[in-house]
């Protein structure tokens, strides 16, 4: 081989290289970006709103946490129902004495059940949660 042949070679090495590694930097700047913007979101994410005393946003939240805890989330009917506590304290609850909640089971069947959810109104966090009788926080 020639040493022109080598330089060629040498230089193609290199091009090989230094293109492999701006590809690596790249990739690793991307990921650090995307890690610091996932740390911000979960950082800044609200958990609920500090003295909130709205009865219907804390009966929101309950029908969203009980939606995001069954097992078909978009098929999930968490109805309405009055909010039964007193004070800064809202309890909510589906049952035979109320309206029953309708969520699929694991075979995709919807079937009725039963919930109660209590938001606490000082800091608007959801302090017990229940579904079918199973306590869930």
């Amino acid at each position: 081989m020639s040493s022109d042949q080598e330089s060629a070679l040498y230089e193609a090495r290199e091009g090989v290289v230094t293109q492999a590694e701006k590809t690596m930097s790249s990739q690793l700047w991307i990921y650090g970006l995307a890690g610091v913007a996932i740390a911000a979101a979960v950082a800044l994410w609200p958990a609920g709103k500090a003295g909130a005393t709205d009865p219907l946003e804390a009966l929101g939240m309950c029908q969203a946490a009980l939606k995001k805890i069954s097992k078909d989330p978009e098929k999930a009917d968490i109805p309405y129902v009055p909010n039964m506590g007193s004070g800064q304290e809202f309890y909510f609850a589906w049952g035979g004495q109320t309206k029953m909640v309708r969520m699929r089971n694991g075979l995709g069947i919807e079937v009725a059940g039963s919930a109660s959810c209590i938001v606490d109104g000082k800091s608007g966090r959801i302090v017990s949660l229940t579904l079918n009788g199973k306590t869930i926080l």
